[in-house]
């Protein structure tokens, strides 16, 4: 009973005054970063972008992941997406399910050739490199062949 009640009145009490006194160090909170990351993910959903011309459809899968990271970053000033933020475009744009450890996997594949890797918060984040750029218009090359 005593330690519930001690438990208790640890949890509800401000943790701060423990961090000042003991001079430890109090871990900064990544809400801010996934808050602007959710912002991102709704202007690409909710905007006016035309989708019809850009043939992520026809593409594979990793053509369509590099594609999406390409029309982020240049379209929408979206340097990164995660694997969640992708699966979410492919599902709610095209209807094309994937799931997030096939996006993450696919991306892992090519990790350092085609796209780069960041930590955001408690996800990584995927870059589109100058490789994977190229790599992308020779896929949509072979498209309209």
């Amino acid at each position: 009973m005593a330690f519930q009640s001690a438990l208790q009145h640890f949890f509800s009490t401000n943790n701060d005054e423990y961090y000042q006194k003991s001079g430890k160090v109090k871990k900064k909170s990544s809400k801010s970063l996934v808050l602007k990351s959710k912002d991102a993910l709704s202007e690409i959903l909710q905007g006016n972008y035309d989708w019809s011309v850009t043939q992520v459809s026809a593409l594979p899968p990793l053509g369509q992941y590099l594609l999406l990271l390409k029309i982020g970053r240049d379209d929408f000033q979206i340097p990164i997406l995660s694997s969640e933020e992708i699966k979410k475009i492919l599902t709610e744009k095209f209807r094309i399910n994937k799931t997030v450890n096939t996006i993450g996997m696919s991306l892992m594949g090519v990790l350092g050739k085609y796209v780069d890797r960041t930590k955001r918060g408690n996800e990584f984040c995927y870059k589109l490199t100058s490789t994977g750029e190229e790599h992308l218009a020779n896929m949509i090359g072979k498209l309209g062949d």
